[in-house]
């Protein structure tokens, strides 16, 4: 018994003695490289059907249409989306804004919706904050009139980022549910072309 106590603090001490584990992060999956006819312009089916067919997608976007009538179709009745560019090689350079063309058809009254670009550094660690971009003069009376716009997305400072690739966050929610049951907003969101501007 008293060899097995003295075994145990044994271990114990060398247990206390260990640095602390440091965490590994692991890098997100790249979806390969896609050409466009224009640096960092998705506008065409052939350009926007990456963004709805890599591993990193989530929720319910389909590329629908052809050529430059192609949009990227959301259904928001069905929750939050990610989709995600094709990885840029090289990385771009110098990105400071972006550009989305969209509509958002059979909204209700009271749905409000949100989007945001992330913009992936080329290397990532604890110590990167993964720059966002968002619409600017976000107005949801308008947008829900169905009608298209082309907003301007900005990050909150002045600054110019290297991209490896961009995830785009779509959601919503109806405001006329309660706090407790929130539902999903109604709807269909068409995205008809997304720019980088650099």
């Amino acid at each position: 018994m008293r060899i097995q106590l003295l075994i145990g603090i044994a271990i114990l001490t060398t247990a206390c003695e260990t640095s602390p584990i440091v965490p590994t992060i692991i890098p997100a999956p790249i979806p390969a490289a896609a050409p466009t006819a224009l640096p960092g312009v998705w506008d065409s089916r052939d350009e926007l059907v990456p963004w709805t067919q890599n591993s990193s997608v989530a929720g319910a976007a389909t590329v629908v249409g052809d050529g430059t009538d192609a949009v990227i179709r959301i259904d928001l009745t069905q929750g939050e989306v990610r989709v995600q560019s094709p990885g840029f090689e090289p990385p771009l350079q110098g990105v400071t804004s972006g550009r989305i063309r969209y509509r958002w058809l059979d909204a209700g009254q009271d749905d409000r919706f949100w989007l945001s670009l992330w913009l992936r550094p080329p290397v990532v660690d604890s110590r990167v904050n993964i720059p966002i971009i968002s619409p600017v003069g976000f107005d949801d009376a308008a947008f829900r009139t169905g009608a298209w716009f082309d907003d301007r997305l900005e990050m909150s400072s002045s600054t110019r980022v290297d991209v490896r690739f961009t995830t785009l966050l779509i959601g919503g929610r109806d405001y006329g549910s309660s706090a407790t049951s929130p539902r999903h907003i109604h709807g269909t969101l068409e995205i008809d072309r997304i720019t980088l501007v650099r």
